[in-house]
């Protein structure tokens, strides 16, 4: 009797997760080991497999998303797994909820990203940066287009010179409590930074919203800068001080 009860919790939980992660359940957090997932939209850019990390086969598994996501949670570098058929793909790819695809086809049936935050704010924002190096493929708005690979063509990024910026206007006043920001994994044009936040369009009106004094770390790292307490403004501006260029792969305002 003990036996069956122990069996019929087991099959419980595991149908639990199952409907979680379905894909049914668009926009749906679920979580996994305390690994949270949200689906995503599943076309990506062809050079994706620049990111691939391993692929598994799932046809003997069941339940094919708890088996993938099981596959990611036990990959430090995964960030996100996507299925198509009976093979389960995981990347070190970094995509937020708000990302919208690509018309260049690498698709999936579905996708699931660990890498997503409630109340991300970037999505609705319009982005200026002072002089960028090339604005046809490192555009400001490659910062928060919800993607980054390896590639540094989906990062922003300045021409060198002095103190560089990126500015995010939220188009209205939001309590903003932190910023979680994904650098270069050469650690290039990321270093001795000051984010301001407030109502001014003027970024040196504005008062600090956090400081990251020194070189940023090398792979894989996420940037989470937070204030002492949540803020109240309508530009976010990241500036990087020196003579220098400023690169910025992708990042997440997080609405308080």
């Amino acid at each position: 009797m003990r036996s069956s009860r122990k069996h019929k919790t087991m099959l419980i939980k595991f149908i639990m997760y199952f409907l979680l992660v379905s894909p049914r359940n668009l926009g749906v957090e679920a979580s996994l080991k305390e690994v949270y997932y949200r689906k995503v939209d599943n076309r990506f850019p062809s050079t994706m497999d620049k990111c691939s990390l391993q692929t598994h086969s799932l046809i003997s598994a069941p339940y094919k998303y708890i088996a993938c996501a099981t596959f990611c949670t036990q990959n430090a570098n995964c960030h996100l797994f996507c299925i198509k058929g009976d093979a389960c793909f995981l990347f070190s790819t970094w995509v937020t909820a708000d990302y919208l695809g690509t018309d260049q086809y690498y698709g999936f049936t579905s996708c699931y990203s660990s890498w997503s935050y409630a109340k991300n704010l970037a999505p609705i924002a319009v982005a200026t940066m002072s002089s960028p190096y090339d604005p046809t493929i490192y555009n400001e708005y490659q910062a928060i287009n919800g993607y980054y690979c390896s590639l540094y063509d989906s990062c922003s990024l300045t021409s060198p010179i002095n103190n560089p910026w990126w500015l995010a206007d939220l188009q209205k006043v939001y309590v903003v409590s932190a910023l979680i920001m994904k650098p270069r994994d050469n650690n290039y044009c990321l270093s001795n930074i000051e984010i301001r936040f407030g109502n001014s369009s003027i970024i040196s009106q504005n008062p600090i919203f956090a400081t990251y004094p020194g070189v940023t770390p090398f792979l894989g790292i996420v940037l989470t800068v937070q204030p002492p307490n949540p803020m109240e403004g309508r530009y976010l501006s990241i500036q990087l001080l020196g003579n220098d260029c400023l690169s910025i792969c992708e990042l997440q305002i997080i609405e308080a």
